[in-house]
This record gives structure tokens, sequence and C-alpha cells, in this order.
């Protein structure tokens, strides 16, 4: 997913680039014992260069080059490592650059095919401080609890976006093969690949049909990845006796009914099968629902046109009542900004509000639209305002900040046409007041509004003033208030306001230290210390509650931390994790990798003092 600049950025050009002394993403430490007792270490990633130095014993410093290719990268790496050789540095094992090396040997398809080699834990002692590492850490965890090996599939599939061949071929053997693992996420970055180059989709459904297991079950796992992948490279006799073989086997595994038929649907949609969608579209709209395969087909069906069968879901869907809106918004964002079309996803708001209703959603797309075509937002923001169907403040106050910085013209007729939204007394119209710049007339009627009001926080998002919105959200903030809204203690971050922050984290803690401790709930303490760098609080946080809520506090400012590219942050505290069951540190590893690769973090929308 697209990130916003305030995020560490996940994905660059990750092809290993091997040489003489190294390749990308392995750490190599040097030490040197002159009197002093120092370790120096360096790590390429794609055109950067990562080195760390200190004192033996402590966590050291860092610094990050970056230069115009991979290529420089490394030829900066080997002159940096000749330097240190020369002054009396020695390449050290059983460091962190032997770890890296321990994960890929226990990634290689030999090491997985051994049962008899035992399984060790990632060592987190002296954590890494990248995504990149934490990447690969989770892999390691993974193989330890085979049963997260779908949401990695997931996972590599997103990350194929912005990664070369190389570099997702990788991950793709790090999955396991007996399981249909490897094939089914092999296929499906396949169907990905296979829009703009026809020769890497290839590549990719050669090692999918190589990695294709035996076992039953398994197989039909891996077909769900082979079969639209073979379809979309021209295979198409190999996909229909797939689907044949797929169907079999779902019937002899008597599945339900509603399940097959959405299943199959879904992968007609990703191979680009028009006419299996509009055989299977009767059936599937009898229970359709916004799950699973249904919601994965929705960016297929736009990439290939299918706006018939698309709106027929959109509109079967728009009579139902469901809590699956905010996923399926979420589905449609990510893909349309990966596209590069923030504008198609609020026409999607605009035809479809029921279902992509989600005011941040809808606000993250019209900032990312402001930035590339200021014209185009204007427009769309005025339809935003005018349509009956969007009746939510957030979303109407967000279009008309819009219109405040570019047509002031269209603000004053829309305040004209809607005094009932102009009227200083009422706190509902505070947010609207912002949005127009009418600062004197909002800060004044502050005095009457209630700590923690929703108007506060919404008000503060789109009024021009700074002063004006750290007032605000102090209000909102109120420690006296029962609910805690991280994000925007991020803001408050954002805004200048670190005396604030740590002010207002150490009262939570205060307040939890009181209570009896079963009755302490530190876990949105923990993330929102994560995403502010407070890493020492969040350790606080973890240690006040009981022994058995402690991981979950971890595991929530593990998820802080990722939602802003905190990777060292993130490792200091997956440490408190126990690696005991599935649901213990894989669990926290794979959640924090999926909180960072989606586009709604705590800076998708950035308050409008801070936009630019």
């Amino acid at each position: 997913m697209t990130k916003t600049s305030a995020k560490t950025k996940t994905n660059r050009s990750d092809a290993a680039v091997e040489s003489t002394t190294g390749s990308s993403g392995v750490v190599r430490r040097f030490e040197c014992e002159d009197g002093t007792s120092k370790f120096w270490e360096v790590r390429i990633d794609g055109d950067q260069l990562h080195i760390g130095w200190g004192k033996l014993g402590t966590g050291g410093q860092s610094q990050t080059k970056s230069f115009p290719s991979a290529e420089k990268a490394r030829r900066e790496q080997d002159k940096l490592i000749a330097e240190k050789i020369k002054k009396g540095y020695t390449e050290v094992g059983g460091s962190a650059g032997a770890s890296a090396k321990k994960q890929a040997d226990a990634s290689s398809p030999d090491a997985m095919a051994s049962p008899a080699k035992k399984k060790t834990t990632p060592a987190l002692a002296s954590p890494p401080r990248t995504f990149e590492d934490f990447r690969e850490a989770t892999f390691g965890l993974v193989r330890e609890h085979p049963s997260w090996q779908e949401a990695m599939v997931l996972l590599i599939v997103e990350w194929s976006h912005t990664a070369d061949d190389v570099r997702v071929m990788q991950w793709i053997e790090q999955l396991e093969p007996k399981g249909g693992w490897r094939s089914l996420a092999a296929g499906r970055v396949a169907v990905e690949r296979a829009r703009t180059d026809k020769a890497s989709a290839a590549r990719f459904v050669a090692v999918a049909e190589t990695a294709l297991p035996a076992e039953e079950t398994a197989k039909a796992r891996a077909l769900e990845g082979l079969i639209p992948a073979w379809w979309r490279v021209g295979k198409q006799a190999q996909g229909d006796e797939g689907l044949t073989a797929l169907k079999a086997r779902m019937a002899a595994d008597d599945l339900d009914s509603t399940e097959v038929t959405h299943t199959l649907f879904g992968l007609a949609a990703l191979g680009g099968q028009r006419s299996v969608l509009e055989a299977l579209l009767p059936a599937t709209m009898k229970r359709a629902d916004y799950e699973g395969p249904l919601r994965t087909a929705l960016p297929a069906l736009l990439a290939d046109g299918f706006d018939t069968v698309f709106d027929a879901l959109m509109k079967k869907w728009s009579k139902q009542v469901s809590s699956g809106e905010s996923d399926t918004s979420r589905v449609l964002l990510a893909y349309l900004l990966r596209e590069g079309k923030p504008e198609a996803f609020l026409e999607l708001a605009l035809r479809f509000p029921k279902i992509v209703k989600d005011s941040r959603h809808v606000r993250i797309a019209l900032c990312a639209l402001e930035k590339d075509d200021a014209t185009r937002a204007v427009s769309l923001s005025s339809r935003l305002l005018a349509a009956a169907s969007i009746d939510d403040k957030e979303i109407q106050c967000c279009a008309l900040a819009v219109l405040a910085r570019h047509a002031a013209a269209k603000v004053d007729a829309w305040a004209k046409r809607s005094p009932e939204h102009t009227k200083a007394g009422k706190p509902s119209c505070l947010p609207y007041l912002a949005a127009l710049g009418r600062t004197e007339a909002v800060r004044e009627a502050l005095k009457a509004v209630e700590p923690g009001a929703a108007c506060l926080r919404m008000l503060a998002q789109v009024t021009p003033d700074r002063a004006l919105a750290i007032e605000a959200l102090k209000q909102y903030l109120d420690p006296s208030q029962e609910h805690f809204n991280g994000r925007v203690l991020v803001w408050m971050a954002d805004l200048g306001e670190p005396a604030f922050v740590e002010s207002y984290l150490n009262t939570r803690l205060e307040q939890n230290r009181a209570l009896p401790e079963r009755e302490r709930e530190c876990r949105e303490v923990a993330r929102t210390a994560g995403m502010v760098g407070r890493i020492d609080l969040a350790m606080t946080a973890v240690a006040l509650p009981s022994k058995s809520e402690r991981r979950y506090v971890a595991k929530d400012g593990v998820a802080g931390c990722a939602l802003v590219g905190d990777w060292t942050g993130a490792f200091t505290l997956l440490e408190k994790v126990p690696n005991d069951t599935s649901n213990g540190r894989v669990s926290c590893a794979v959640h924090a990798l999926t909180c960072a690769s989606e586009a709604d973090g705590p800076r998708a929308v950035p308050l409008r003092v801070t936009a630019d």
C-alpha cells in the first residue's frame, strides 16, 4: 500500500546485490579490541547503505546513506569495509551478520524439507532496526508456527507491488511448499505481474508449477493461485482444467455451496474470465457478502473494466446491513491509490455511499487528489458537499477545507446556502467554521465546549490556524475523559508538543497504576507510546497489567511502532511477547506487518496545518 511520507518507506528496489564482500540484506559485523572495544556493522538495502557503530555491549548509533544506484551503494560498502580492516577491525561470527545467515539458511528449500533439523527461535537480543530485518524475523517465526502461512501469502502479494522479481522469489521460497503455500503465493503474484509484465508473470507461474504438491488438499490450495495465473498468461486450457479439478475436490470435501460459488467467482475475477463470471453471477448474488473471495475480486473487476459485475455486487451490498463496509472500503482504497486514481475512489464514495463510507478513507483519497490535481479536488469536494447521500460531517469539513484553500468564491457561496452549519453558538458548527477560516469565532466558542467533544478533533483537522489546532486538541485530550484516541496524540507530537504528549501518557499510566492489576487497561497507552517513539513508556504500560494480559499490551505497542515505521521499537516490544503459541510472537509480528501495509496510518490524513 501506498505509504504516507511520514512513515518509513518499506519497499524499495530490493534486488540482491551480490559482491565479493556480501549481499543485499545481510548485516556484516566487525569488532575492534584496541582498548576501546568497538563494533561497526553495515548492510545494503537496494540503493541504501545502513551503518551502525558504537561500544560493545551497547545499541550504538546508526546512519543511513542513499546512493544513485545499488551498485554505488555496494562499492561504498566495499570501500568502508576495507578501511575498517586496515584499522584493525575483524569480521566476527555470532553477530547480527551470522544471525542473518542463519535465517537465510533456515529458509532454504533443503532446510524446510528436513524435519529432523531442530527449529530455533529467531534471536532478538540485538534487535534489527529496519523493516527488512523485521520481515525476515517474521518469516522465521512463521516457520515455527505454520498456521500463519496464509497471512504471509497475502503480505507477499501486497509487497510484490513495489519489489522486483528477485526479492519476491526470496520471500516465496520461505513458504512451506508441501502445503501448497508456495504455489499459491507465486500464482497470485503472477496474476498481479501479468497486467504489466508477461515475462515476469510467466516466471512466477513456473515457480508455482514446480512447487505444486501431490497431496489433494494442498494441491487444491495451490490451484487457487495457479488457475487465475494460467488464465492471465494465456494458458487457457490449463486454467479450465484446473478449475474443473478444483470443483471436483470441493465437491468431494462437501463444502457449503455458497463457499464454492464465491471461491470460483473470485478465481474467475482474478483470472479475467468474463464468461465464467457472468455464468456464476446469478448464484453468487443469492448470498453475496463482503467476505473473502468477493471482496478480493473487486480490484480485478475494476482493472478489467467488468463494470456491470462490479456494480451488481456493490448494489447488492448497498441493500444489506453489515460490519464489512470498512474492510471493503480499505481494499478499494489500497488498489486505487496504488494505481494513482484517488479520484476514482471518491467517485465510488458518491455512487455507493453505504459501502464506501469510511470517512477516514474518503479523506485520505481527497488529500491525495489535492496534492496531484487541485482543480479536480475542488470539483469533487463540491460534489461531496452537495451530495445528499454524504452526511458525514468529517467528510464535509474536509471537502470544505479543500475549497477554502483553492476556491474562495465557492466557499462563500456554500456558506450562504448553508446557514445551519455556520452558527457560532453550536458546537456541531465549529468544524465548519474552522474550515472557513473563522478562527476567532471558533476560539471564543471553545469556552463552552465540553472536554473530549468530537467537534474538537474535527475542527483541529481542518483549521488553518496552528495555535487553534493545538488548543482544540488539548481540550479534546482531557485525561479525565474515558475515551483515548491515540492518533490524536500523534497529531500533537507532529504539532511540536512533546511535553504535552509525555505528560498525557504518564497521566494515563498513573491512572492505571491506581487500579487493581486485573482492571488495568494499558493497550491503547502502549500503542500510542509506540506511535510517538516513547518505547520507555510503552514498556511501562506492558509491565502494569496482569501477566496474562501483558502479551496483548505488548502486541499493541508493536503495532503502534509498525504504523509509523519504528522497527527498532517494534523489536524491543516484540521481545515481551511470548513465543509459546500461534497467538504469541508470530501473531504479533504478522499483525504488525499487516498494520504497516495499510494505507490509513495515523498520518494518512494530516492536519491542515501540517499537510504541507
